[in-house]
């Protein structure tokens, strides 16, 4: 499978409206609705949808069949009409790379009464992990940023508007990756029994952030966290990479290293001190070589004030 860039979504909603000098604008006529009766209103759309997406990807021939998963978790909302939902703070996984990276994000948007009208955003959080040399790239002549994807007719490709109904979220997103490429999916996502989308602990903001290695590294500097839902990232100048996590307690976390002198994915772990320092350990293997460990198995730690 080709290197696959994923996506993320941004939704533009504008409205437009022209009032002409001593324009008379005739009166609606009212509409009666029968006593006893309600508007046909979705069901709270909140779970955990995952299944096939079939993937387009500019500049290069034919579709990629893959596996995504998107949390939906209405939150309240005191200006939405009945049945309309407000989406935000919950996760998805896109797009699988052929380096094992897999584009991760936060989900935005709304949900109409009727399910016909969905406008989710997909944006990725961990682009500073997925391409940490230019994870913050502008696309050329477009005003999305890499990492931003969108549902139906907000999307960058016209393509089947995005629904939720009976228990299936299904349509397409388009946008682009963290490598700034054009990128669609149409997805097919059933809602999984069971599943429950949840939020986590914040790590979001800056640190003064410290690290060090079995092989004598070490240095200091400072760390921006950005943070949606569960899932975090920050790009590490110390390392030249990228670093992307997901909270597994209030307390802990899972982390992964996008590390040039490191062979595959060094992964470990964190934990949150109630004062708000972060330290956490990882093991590696280093590929050798100028400015990197010798070749062969390292350790590392690192540690992180909120300033």
């Amino acid at each position: 499978m080709r290197r696959l860039q994923a996506l993320c979504l941004t939704c533009l909603f504008v409205t437009t409206s022209g009032l002409g000098m001593a324009q008379i604008v005739p009166r609606a006529p009212v509409v009666k609705i029968a006593a006893g009766t309600t508007p046909n209103i979705l069901p709270d759309p909140t779970g955990v949808y995952a299944g096939a997406a079939i993937v387009m990807l500019q500049g290069q021939s034919g579709t990629f069949n893959q596996q995504w998963r998107i949390q939906i978790k209405a939150q309240s909302c005191a200006e939405c009409a009945p049945g309309e939902y407000f989406i935000y703070g919950t996760n998805y996984d896109g797009c699988l790379y052929s380096s094992g990276v897999e584009e991760r994000g936060g989900v935005y948007g709304f949900v109409s009464p009727t399910g016909n009208t969905v406008g989710l955003e997909l944006f990725a959080i961990n682009c500073p992990f997925v391409n940490p040399t230019n994870f913050r790239a502008n696309v050329s002549g477009s005003n999305s940023f890499a990492g931003d994807e969108f549902g139906g007719s907000f999307g960058q490709v016209p393509g089947t508007a995005v629904t939720i109904k009976n228990g299936v979220l299904a349509g397409r997103f388009s946008g682009r990756d963290c490598f700034g490429q054009q990128i669609t999916a149409d997805v097919n996502l059933q809602r999984q029994s069971g599943a429950v989308a949840t939020g986590c602990t914040s790590l979001a903001g800056t640190y003064n952030g410290t690290f060090a290695n079995s092989c004598g590294g070490n240095g200091s500097g400072t760390i921006t966290i950005s943070q949606s839902g569960c899932d975090f990232s920050a790009y590490l100048t110390l390392l030249n990479g990228g670093l992307e996590g997901t909270m597994t307690s209030s307390t802990t976390a899972m982390v992964s290293l996008n590390d040039p002198c490191s062979v595959g994915i060094p992964t470990g772990s964190l934990n949150v001190a109630p004062n708000g320092t972060i330290t956490g350990t990882y093991s590696a293997t280093s590929r050798g070589g100028s400015g990197c460990c010798p070749a062969g198995p390292i350790s590392g730690s690192f540690a992180a004030t909120r300033q």
